[in-house]
């Protein structure tokens, strides 16, 4: 996971997360967080989960995290701060065989989620 060397000072601040895919249909890419847009950590995630994350109950939490923990914190731990907002942006769209491939992706799940 990324994480900082410092924790977040008092008062607002904005936390980002830029994901820079490097490849086709499940590779990896680079993940860079930056606070107040000063880069705090990067990572090279070798592969990526294609078309669906799990069928078991996890969840896209937002201050809370209510599935497995993602991070060195306890299940069900709170952020204990003020999250004014979350913004979710595709910066640019999948080439042609990777939507081909992700079509395909989402009907092969939907078919083991029957």
């Amino acid at each position: 996971f990324l994480s900082s060397a410092h924790a977040l000072g008092a008062g607002s601040c904005t936390v980002s997360l830029l994901y820079r895919h490097e490849g086709g249909f499940g590779s990896g890419g680079t993940a860079n967080l930056s606070v107040d847009e000063q880069l705090v950590s990067q990572k090279v995630i070798p592969a990526t989960v294609p078309v669906i994350y799990s069928m078991s109950g996890e969840t896209f939490d937002v201050g809370r995290d209510t599935g497995s923990p993602v991070g060195p914190y306890p299940h069900n731990y709170e952020f204990n701060g003020k999250i004014i907002g979350v913004t979710l942006a595709r910066l640019d769209e999948a080439d042609k065989s990777t939507k081909a491939a992700e079509r395909r992706g989402r009907f092969k799940a939907s078919l083991s989620s029957q």
